[in-house]
């Protein structure tokens, strides 16, 4: 015991001389199994969803895409069904033993004098079978089976009440009605990584649900779940329900179904529906993380491998007096592994507390939780152990390896670089991966910012800068007052000048689909219809190519922007003017009506949010305010924050009743809608950073441990008559040399990737080849930097001492 510790107080010692590179090499170790935590806990997370529910196995949820004309187009895979296909399913598959349907709905909860914004999800009676939730209070089954009890999750329930919830009444508001339910159940959080998002559970009741809103003429969204019976083909069941059970599903109008299921467990990984409840786990970012943590964790273990085995090997003479002394092998292997272990369990306790504080920013990125210090994360955590326990037993064999072949003679009499100054080969190797990463990841994350501030600042055929939305409040009595009076004092404001009434504006958060027959079309053509109205381009200052006229006083008039122009059969602005294009939608009775709209107008592509989309785009010229109008746009020189503040205050004097009116700037809703592209460039960035800081401190630690391992040949040298400048040189050509092969060999696939990526795009910007080499020569001086630092820190030493020394 009493070796053991004097052997670690001069580790200790050694270690506080080198306090830097220790820092560097536990820290950096500590920032990938952060990140490599956190990569981990996430794709767990999604493969692992919903384990919870009993009998999970045999649990799928109802999908369903709809079809315009019996065509695929813009409308994705949906977990959202019409409220009668469980029964349609429940009746005609034999292997269906139960169903159930939830649908979500916003509400207003009133208890006693407070207000609280909630979102209730009525289930129906067969939802406690399917999906028994666990309970802290009551009985599940009871509490729906009265039409005025409702469950609630813990969590909702300490938001709402601060005391004992059971018993209490709270108000719900649906439309324009209020109903009294009370509290009859509590029940405990799901997990966080499930595709349900519970809060409020109510029974089931068609008509509180669509009071106060139009039911859609192609059906009302659920959601649809079913148990199958045990050993059912679900492959071959899930073929029938696509053909057979959605043909039984009848068209509303134009819009068909096809329907399909999935399993509910681990669906938020492997599923391809989306959902309004949770979102699934984003394959992409699934990637990139890997990619992430696999490179973090390669850089930091070599790092800390390199790093730590250099320090330690400095006391080879220490070493060799205690094995004469009498020390045995394995009492010293013991040591190199207490230390390199423990050194490796030190940082993966940092890099825990660090996922944990990082969870919170990832997360926002990966629109998903990912909480670290909970209960179900702990055998997650041992596993990982294992990891860094590994990074410390390569370090620690390491040592042991070069140590124990060596005989105590040698490690007396031989130099320094007898012992440390192998595996160059190797070294130089990983220190040419980490600057490959290095440079393609920031060649990768400087690609797509600059994609991503080109998608905002590009032309685009309107006015972006001054374009203000204000969204219809909800309050439907409302109405008039907002398109009326309230129009007319806004025209009227400091700084605006002009606006109008639309439905729809650019960079708009829904996209409005409709089919048009043309002449010499067998089929009718899908479209991106936008309700614009006469006034729209002249307020944006679109470039008008061809016009058959003024349209400002008639109806069923419409535009096409150019690049639509082929998608109706049109060779030429000209040929498209007085033509017209029939318009199929959905009547009141289903059936599907025709409207022939006169095109008035050829314009300008306006590369708005419908301008990436395949489907053509058509232009609604009628006048808006003899519909529905939903905006009020008003048009100013630049964004404007004072009169934002005017028009906040306007609306809570006019209309006190008005929560959270939506006023936005068009240059703000460009930019959330190149949010993902925006999180994209982001997160590549923060990989840039560590693998930055990483590559950094990998050419610390070599140079570090270069510089102390050559100190006798760069005093040699010096007493030959070799100039500093001369040693300088011919070190920084050994060691930068590995920098330079690395970088250059990132530069060709980093750029045939990224020349893949923003083919996604309609309106591409590659980043300028000047850029690559730039980013190049930024990673060899830094890394010239670091290394002149060590070097010079040996030079000035003097060659005698150094000599005595060794």
């Amino acid at each position: 015991m009493k070796k053991s510790f004097s052997f670690f107080k001069a580790s200790m010692r050694l270690w506080r001389r080198h306090i830097m590179g220790v820092l560097v090499a536990v820290l950096g170790l500590a920032c990938a199994f952060a990140v490599g935590l956190l990569a981990v806990f996430y794709i767990y997370d999604g493969a692992r969803s919903d384990y919870w529910i009993k009998n999970v196995d045999t649990l799928y949820r109802v999908n369903n895409q709809w079809l315009m004309n019996g065509q695929k187009g813009i409308f994705g895979n949906t977990s959202e069904t019409r409220i009668e296909h469980a029964a349609l399913i429940k009746d005609n598959v034999p292997e269906v033993l139960a169903t159930t349907r939830l649908f979500a709905k916003d509400s207003t909860a009133r208890i006693e004098d407070n207000d609280f914004p909630v979102k209730a999800m009525f289930v129906d009676a067969g939802f406690p079978d399917l999906i028994p939730l666990p309970m802290v209070r009551g009985d599940l089954h009871t509490a729906l089976a009265s039409p005025d009890s409702l469950v609630l999750m813990e969590s909702e329930a300490e938001r709402l009440f601060a005391g004992d919830p059971i018993g209490q009444t709270v108000t719900l508001t649906f439309g324009e009605e209020n109903f009294a339910y009370k509290v009859a159940a509590v029940a405990r959080d799901i997990p966080p990584n499930s595709q349900l998002a519970l809060k409020m559970l109510l029974p089931w009741n068609e008509a509180r649900m669509a009071l106060g809103e139009k039911f859609w003429d192609f059906g009302v969204d659920v959601f649809t779940y079913i148990r199958l019976a045990e050993g059912v083909d679900t492959a071959a069941l899930d073929a029938r329900i696509r053909s057979d059970i959605s043909a039984l599903s009848p068209p509303r109008g134009t819009m068909s179904d096809h329907l399909s299921i999935e399993a509910v467990k681990g669906s938020r990984m492997h599923g391809d529906a989306f959902t309004i409840m949770r979102q699934n786990v984003d394959k992409n970012m699934v990637k990139i993380l890997l990619v992430m943590a696999t490179v973090l964790l390669l850089a930091a273990g070599f790092n800390f491998v390199h790093l730590i085995t250099g320090i330690t090997l400095l006391r080879s003479r220490e070493v060799a007096i205690r094995r004469i002394s009498g020390a045995s092998r394995g009492h010293l292997m013991a040591s190199f592994l207490l230390e390199a272990c423990g050194l490796t369990l030190v940082a993966y306790g940092l890099g825990i507390l660090l996922a944990a504080d990082l969870a919170p920013f990832a997360g926002s990125y990966m629109n998903a939780d990912i909480p670290v210090m909970i209960g179900e994360r702990l055998p997650l955590m041992l596993l990982c152990s294992l990891a860094a326990l590994t990074v410390g037993l390569a370090a620690a064999l390491y040592i042991v390896s070069r140590i124990s072949r060596i005989t105590p003679q040698s490690l007396l009499h031989a130099s320094q670089a007898t012992v440390t100054g192998s595996g160059a080969r190797l070294k130089s190797i990983l220190l040419a991966v980490q600057a490959l990463a290095l440079v393609g990841s920031l060649l990768a994350g400087g690609q797509i910012y600059y994609q991503f501030q080109h998608l905002l600042t590009m032309e685009r055929g309107i006015k972006t800068d001054g374009v203000m939305m204000v969204r219809y409040l909800e309050d439907k009595s409302q109405r008039a007052l907002f398109v009326g009076s309230f129009f007319e004092d806004l025209k009227t404001l400091p700084g605006v000048k002009d606006a109008t009434l639309l439905n729809m504006g650019p960079f708009h958060d829904y996209i409005q689909v409709t089919s048009y027959r043309y002449e010499g079309a067998e089929e009718p053509k899908q479209a991106i219809i936008k309700p614009v109205g006469p006034d729209y381009f002249d307020l944006l200052g679109v470039e008008i190519l061809a016009s058959a006229g003024d349209w400002r006083d008639q109806k069923n008039v419409i535009a096409l922007p150019e690049r639509s122009l082929g998608a109706f059969g049109f060779d030429s602005p000209k040929a498209a003017l007085d033509q017209h294009l029939i318009e199929i939608e959905d009547g009141p009775d289903g059936k599907p009506t025709q409207h022939p709209k006169r095109i008035m107008a050829v314009v300008r592509d306006i590369k708005d949010d419908g301008y990436r989309m395949r489907q053509p785009v058509v232009f609604d010229l009628t006048r808006t305010d003899e519909g529905d109008p939903a905006h009020i746009m008003l048009v100013t020189d630049t964004d404007n924050a004072e009169l934002e503040a005017t028009i906040r205050a306007m609306i809570a004097e006019r209309f006190p009743d008005a929560k959270d009116p939506q006023i936005t700037w068009l240059s703000n809703s460009m930019r959330a809608f190149f949010n993902k592209a925006e999180t994209l460039a982001e997160v590549v960035a923060v990989m840039a950073g560590l693998c930055l800081v990483l590559c950094v401190a990998a050419l610390y630690s070599l140079a570090s441990h270069y510089a102390v391992t050559r100190a006798r040949e760069i005093a040699l040298r010096r007493v030959l008559g070799a100039g500093k400048r001369d040693i300088s040189r011919l070190f920084l050509r050994k060691m930068l040399l590995p920098v330079a092969i690395g970088g250059l060999l990132a530069l060709a696939p980093i750029w045939w990737l990224m020349s893949q990526w923003i083919t996604n795009f309609r309106d591409q910007a590659p980043l300028p080849y000047g850029a690559y080499a730039l980013a190049l020569i930024a990673v060899l001086l830094v890394a010239a930097l670091m290394l002149m630092g060590h070097v010079r820190r040996v030079l000035r030493l003097r060659p005698a001492s150094v000599l005595y020394h060794e």
